[in-house]
């Protein structure tokens, strides 16, 4: 059982990083874009049509698939002004409970842009622009990054709690052996 946990822990994490590269993709397209854009704007007067709800869209992408690996290298902000002075284990109650409640923020989140996303694609919604982009795409990136990371949090859970239970456990044996 351990092995087959091992592997499926390597895939998802490889789903991770394919996540924050297709992130990192979307922003040198951005780049490229804008770039052209300005170019072809100022230089040569000719804009490129709806740029900037392409980039709008994108940036759906940008920042839903790129949060999961995030949350897996923990570099998302935090203040430890008040949780430097916790002992290790508070620490690590108020870091699950963190992951609790971002869990229950992210399911709603989820549900409710998977419903958003498919109503689109039924509906072929498309944007009003000069060009019509379908809004399915980029409204998809987003249950796609949150259900991923919903994934992500549910790990990080268990692994720490794991790893509290292990402390509580150790403390108590050396209360029993002393």
């Amino acid at each position: 059982m351990g092995k087959f946990r091992s592997i499926v822990l390597k895939k998802f994490e490889a789903l991770e990083k394919l996540m924050i590269y297709l992130s990192a993709v979307i922003v040198a397209v951005m780049m490229l874009l804008t770039a052209t854009d300005v170019f072809l704007r100022y230089g040569l007067n000719r804009p490129i049509q709806d740029s900037f709800e392409l980039s709008q869209f994108m940036m759906a992408g940008l920042v839903f698939l790129g949060i999961p690996y995030i949350q897996s290298i923990k570099g998302h902000v935090s203040v430890e002004f008040l949780t430097s002075r916790l002992s290790p284990t508070a620490r690590e109650i108020l870091k699950i409970f963190g992951y609790l409640f971002g869990l229950f923020i992210y399911v709603i989140v989820t549900r409710q842009s998977a419903l958003f996303a498919l109503d689109a694609w039924k509906t072929n919604d498309y944007t009003m622009g000069v060009v019509h982009y379908p809004l399915w795409p980029a409204k998809s990136t987003v249950p796609m990054g949150s259900g991923i990371l919903c994934i992500r949090l549910i790990l990080d859970i268990i692994h720490d709690s794991v790893k509290l239970l292990g402390r509580q456990t150790e403390g108590k044996e050396g209360k029993v052996s002393s």
